[in-house]
């Protein structure tokens, strides 16, 4: 997903939880407090994206790339 590019994995984790919340609000709104399941959706996520901005720039995840590749050539 090109909205996930320059998250880093704290980034992703933060992504997980605004989307859970999100879930979790709509449920509470809908139905109150039950012991029903609820479900994560593609729009939580699309809201959680709108909240989360990303800490990687382009810069450094290149800088990361060749870092990489140069490991891998040793």
């Amino acid at each position: 997903m090109e909205a996930c590019d320059n998250l880093s994995g704290a980034d992703l984790s933060a992504l997980m939880n605004e989307a859970a919340m999100a879930a979790l609000e709509e449920k509470l709104t809908s139905t109150g407090i039950s012991e029903t399941s609820w479900t994560i959706k593609t729009f939580h996520f699309e809201r959680a994206l709108s909240k989360i901005s990303p800490s990687v720039s382009d810069k450094q995840k290149q800088f990361y790339r060749v870092l990489s590749e140069s490991f891998k050539a040793a």
